[in-house]
């Protein structure tokens, strides 16, 4: 390791729970839906502050909560899978849980067929942890035009709040 204070001065921030203006969006996706929320969230979060997403499936999960420890605002989506989260992401919850990130805003979001549900185990989640909670954005079936416009919205809320915290 060429620099070990970097390494040093991160854990001190983590330990005390200091953060950047970032938001960090964390999803997984069944059939696209989720994952075109995930970008119309960021597409808008990213015109106020620096964005930083991640399909739980293709990155690794340390990568993931080495950029929330650090982030004022994370955004987690789920597909619903028998009227609760997609289960890949339900392991990344259990694991983000066990490291117990604090002071942060929280927006679930997901798509869904038949029944909803992943966005109430998500904002349970970030309920245990004390964050602060947006609105769920919950979208039934292929998000229309009118629906991502919507969420890219709400993702520029998201990076207001992230902002200004």
């Amino acid at each position: 390791m060429k620099n070990p204070n970097k390494i040093i001065e991160s854990y001190a921030k983590w330990a005390n729970f200091e953060s950047e203006n970032k938001v960090v969006i964390v999803y997984d996706t069944m059939w696209k839906s989720t994952a075109k929320i995930a970008r119309a969230i960021a597409e808008g979060a990213a015109t106020k502050v620096k964005v930083r997403m991640f399909h739980v499936r293709n990155d690794a999960w340390s990568d993931i909560m080495t950029e929330i420890l650090d982030a004022k605002a994370i955004a987690i989506g789920s597909p619903t899978m028998h009227s609760t989260v997609f289960p890949p992401l339900a392991g990344f919850l259990a694991y983000m849980k066990g490291l117990k990130p604090k002071n942060k805003i929280g927006l679930a979001f997901g798509s869904y067929g038949w029944s909803s549900g992943a966005t109430k185990e998500i904002n349970r989640i970030f309920e245990e942890l004390k964050f602060e909670i947006m609105e769920p954005l919950q979208i039934k079936y292929k998000p229309t035009k009118e629906e991502l416009k919507k969420a890219y919205e709400v993702g520029v809320e998201l990076g207001e709040k992230a902002g200004n915290k």
